[in-house]
């Protein structure tokens, strides 16, 4: 079945890459999101775990609306993106504190990530005009839970919350990328390397399911 759906699941990416810069690409996006909602349901049911999948579900949930926020493309959506990608960080933090206790390392992990982002504005290498504050929240937010999802492998060491902790990886590279992309270098090439990050870090982060 997972390798029913993997298949299913490239070539909805393909359909993505094709539909770029026409009205069919938010339709695209969309699909291949929900997609994932759906991989990640159906590896729950098949291992038993609906209610470890209803507690990740509104993280998932808020980087699907985030993720179809930014394919408008306006500062509004920008920002509506932020918050919704921020609000499914926050949920995935309290899905993985349920596996393990918060503690001072996420904490760092979150301060670190936000102290790198204050310097890349104040230095002006690359600019936030209109998001600055939003943008802060944001890395910090992430910074905690991607540090989360490493620390709960560490303390249960299992194959799926080591792919929940390389998907979290994946999702805060793709956003370093994303954000020289939309901010300093216009470059289909870096877009299509950030798109590529986040949804092979939203594939690891569903298709885990299937190995609980």
């Amino acid at each position: 079945m997972l390798i029913i759906m993997s298949i299913i699941y490239i070539i909805l990416l393909l359909i993505l890459a094709k539909s770029a810069r026409t009205k069919f690409y938010l339709y695209a996006k969309t699909a291949a999101s929900v997609f994932c909602a759906i991989l990640a349901f159906v590896g729950a049911m098949k291992r038993g775990a609906t209610v470890m999948y209803a507690y990740f579900l509104p993280g998932l949930f808020g980087f699907l609306v985030g993720d179809i926020a930014l394919a408008f493309k306006t500062k509004k959506s920008l920002k509506a993106g932020i918050c919704a990608f921020t609000i499914g960080d926050l949920f995935l933090l309290w899905f993985f504190s349920r596996y393990r206790a918060f503690s001072l390392y996420e904490l760092l992990a979150g301060l670190a990530l936000l102290g790198i982002v204050y310097l890349i504005d104040h230095k002006k290498i690359i600019s936030f005009p209109g998001i600055r504050h939003l943008s802060f929240i944001y890395a910090f937010v992430e910074g905690m839970a991607v540090m989360k999802s490493f620390l709960v492998y560490q303390f249960v060491p299992s194959q799926c919350f080591l792919m929940m902790a390389l998907g979290m990886l994946f999702y805060l590279i793709s956003d370093a990328i994303l954000m020289v992309y939309k901010f300093r270098i216009k470059n289909i090439v870096v877009g299509a390397i950030a798109l590529t990050l986040y949804y092979g870090g939203l594939y690891l982060l569903t298709s885990s399911f299937f190995f609980i």
